[in-house]
């Protein structure tokens, strides 16, 4: 049986379907992208084995896309490959990915063309039909390329200034300390397993650092505003401090003006509280309709 681009009313060269003979279009870049002041750099190539789109974009009547996607959270955009390259470096800001980074390469139309057919075209499917195709429509589909990035980091990019432990004394369930270089959150013993088990779940990770994290960094942005004094070295100098003050102002954002430490936090965060409800809704999609977690 052959498979063709149901949803197009025209050919589309995918690993999909079958409706180019010989023709190929991917994507590759590198798993482990260089991070540098906040902003991840990926260096792609295309690859396309078509005569016919390749005329396309030499003459500029199609362009190579790249859309970017990134799991549980709100991130989306396209990026354009220069003209006469199949080479592009792609740079996004750091505080704007969750997780995994998804890539998927495309070439577009850039104009109207009412006599669309190559000799790649499946002549079995499509005969010597010419199709119709306008401005914006895609013509073909790459491999979906994948980066896994550091699931919980709770300031995108910097070293992780935030550990949680396990306090096998404690009475309370939580206790925050940032009296040492990381911000310490103090599990009780028995829910630090329980944090320890759910962890080992991808998914649950951006769930789990807005139910830890978030409120331990509001009590430290509120220490911040008020507990530290101009020539308080010692505080100035943790790390903890250094990268949360980093981020503030890449965010622009002073302290002594905002009233909420909660909107900070979440800003800081790179809007957990999205990434949270994105994170739930794919459980409930995925888990509790009797799907797959990590699908």
């Amino acid at each position: 049986m052959k498979k063709t681009s149901i949803g197009f009313p025209y050919p589309v060269l995918s690993n999909d379907n079958n409706d180019y003979i010989d023709c190929s279009f991917s994507i590759e870049g590198t798993a482990e992208p260089e991070v540098d002041n906040g902003i991840i750099r990926i260096p792609l190539k295309y690859y396309l084995q078509c005569a016919g789109l390749a005329d396309m974009i030499k003459d500029q009547k199609a362009q190579v896309l790249i859309y970017c996607e990134s799991s549980n959270s709100s991130f989306r955009k396209i990026e354009r490959y220069d003209f006469g390259t199949d080479e592009k470096l792609l740079e996004i800001s750091a505080s704007k990915i969750s997780q995994i980074l998804k890539l998927k390469g495309m070439i577009v139309s850039n104009g109207h063309y009412d006599n669309f057919n190559f000799e790649e075209h499946n002549k079995e499917l499509f005969g010597t039909f010419k199709f119709k195709v306008n401005k914006g429509d895609i013509l073909a589909i790459s491999n979906l390329f994948e980066i896994e990035l550091d699931s919980v980091d709770p300031l995108a990019n910097k070293p992780s200034v935030f550990s949680v432990r396990p306090d096998d004394k404690a009475i309370d369930a939580i206790r925050v300390d940032y009296q040492d270089v990381k911000i310490n959150i103090f599990l009780k013993r028995e829910i630090y397993n329980q944090y320890q088990e759910l962890r080992d779940e991808p998914a649950l990770r951006t769930v789990l650092a807005s139910y830890f994290v978030l409120p331990a960094l509001v009590e430290v942005l509120c220490f911040m505003k008020d507990g530290v004094s101009d020539d308080d070295e010692d505080i100035k100098s943790r790390a903890w401090y250094v990268s949360i003050t980093n981020r503030l102002r890449m965010l622009k954002i002073d302290l002594k003006e905002q009233v909420s430490m909660t909107t900070v936090a979440n800003k800081i965060l790179t809007d957990i509280v999205q990434e949270t409800m994105n994170g739930i809704k794919h459980i409930k999609e995925n888990v509790l309709t009797g799907g797959n977690l990590e699908g």
